[in-house]
């Protein structure tokens, strides 16, 4: 909900006073759309589950043997909370809500179901770090082992042959198939390192109206289900259920409901 207002009313990070953007949470309104009877405790418990969270954007470019570099955004930079008072206060990252915002929407549509059609979770992690760039470029390069370390592969994957067949092809394939990107790749030797450079297109696709597949997690088909209702699309009596029954997950996961949804779960 509070993504979906900085979405439709972008800020320049750099005139907000003190690097933060706030959001109130009033413990009436939550109550009354929740139908909790704890709605303070609750409020409290998601604002705490935010702590810490962070937003890391790796930049390969910029990696030096030893070390990876990467940007790190922090969610938010204060909470308060005021159950006398009936309100949460949610103080964001100005600077992360600002780049947020300046892709209009991608990042945040990732987050909240762009992938969710693929079938791997190696398409996936290689899918986030292709959009953390597609704003700016149609094209970037990841050493082969900087993947490796990054989505955690096996260490046979080292073998160029194991991590093309298992990995690279697949998911790309993946990617290209069901998103809303057209990948592909090439293969280059800088020095005795092997880097993968990737270039893309970007495409519509028709997107799926069906019931979110069974194997996934309630909370990754909550998650799915409201970005259906983000993207104003057709979502059934079941799928919206299914989001109600794992709002508290939702919650506590950093997920923040959009218009779409609270009107959909208020009419139930």
């Amino acid at each position: 909900m509070a993504l979906r207002h900085f979405l439709d009313n972008p800020i320049d990070y750099k005139a907000t006073e003190f690097g933060h953007v706030s959001v109130d949470v009033h413990t009436h309104r939550y109550a009354s759309l929740f139908k909790s009877e704890n709605a303070s405790k609750e409020i409290a418990a998601a604002a705490n589950a935010m702590k810490g969270k962070e937003v890391v954007f790796y930049l390969p470019d910029e990696d030096s043997k030893e070390d990876k570099a990467y940007d790190s955004f922090t969610w938010m930079v204060k909470r308060s909370h005021r159950p006398k008072r009936g309100v949460t206060t949610f103080f964001f990252n100005a600077e992360l809500i600002s780049i947020i915002t300046a892709v209009k929407s991608d990042f945040t549509k990732f987050l909240i179901g762009d992938a969710g059609e693929l079938s791997s979770g190696h398409s996936m992690r290689l899918y986030e770090s292709i959009k953390q760039w597609s704003n700016r470029r149609n094209s970037v390069s990841f050493s082969v082992q900087w993947m490796i370390d990054r989505y955690c592969l096996p260490k046979s994957y080292e073998r160029m042959s194991d991590f093309r067949r298992r990995f690279l092809k697949p998911s790309v394939e993946d990617i290209a198939k069901k998103t809303d990107i057209n990948l592909r790749y090439t293969e280059e030797k800088r020095n005795s390192e092997m880097f993968i450079n990737f270039e893309w297109d970007s495409v519509i696709r028709d997107k799926s109206t069906q019931v979110i597949e069974e194997e996934l997690s309630p909370l990754e088909q909550a998650i799915v289900i409201h970005s259906k209702l983000v993207a104003k699309e057709n979502v059934t009596q079941k799928e919206l259920q299914v989001l109600k029954v794992n709002l508290t997950a939702f919650s506590l996961s950093g997920g923040m409901l959009c218009e779409e949804a609270i009107k959909a779960l208020t009419a139930l």
